[in-house]
């Protein structure tokens, strides 16, 4: 699925569809519960204006409202945990056919005593044919 919509960068891989999909649900999730909330201010600051008419009631809780409002937060919160769960370890997973390659690292001193001293080695994960793209 390609987003045609510039705050988009171009997709320089092939994951890059799966992370722009959830970062817009995670935009639309946001603005729609920020325009519902507003909206439903406005509408209960009218509603409820101070009138000289009106006094003042006690209400009672409603378990079930507090169920719902509790519940359907909590399910939002769960999708939006999972789905980047499921993202962010299928990016960290090397994939199958992944070539293993070990490189050394030093300190950058250039005495070489030193940084034979302090040289590491580390595996990277590349798959095998990947070419570097520099930008």
């Amino acid at each position: 699925m390609q987003f045609n919509v510039p705050i988009f960068p171009e997709q320089a891989s092939d994951f890059a569809k799966h992370v722009d999909a959830f970062y817009l649900f995670l935009v639309l999730i946001t603005t729609f519960f920020s325009l519902l909330i507003a909206m439903l201010i406005l509408f209960f600051i009218i509603k409820y204006r101070k009138s000289p008419e009106r006094e003042a009631e006690q209400i009672h809780g409603s378990t079930l409202l507090e169920i719902v409002w509790t519940a359907i937060p909590l399910g939002i919160s769960m999708v939006i945990f999972v789905w980047g769960a499921i993202l962010y370890f299928h990016l960290q997973r090397p994939p199958a056919d992944a070539m293993e390659i070990y490189g050394v690292a030093s300190s950058g001193c250039g005495n070489s005593s030193i940084r034979a001293a302090s040289a590491r080695s580390t595996p990277c994960m590349f798959p095998r044919g990947a070419q570097s793209r520099s930008r």
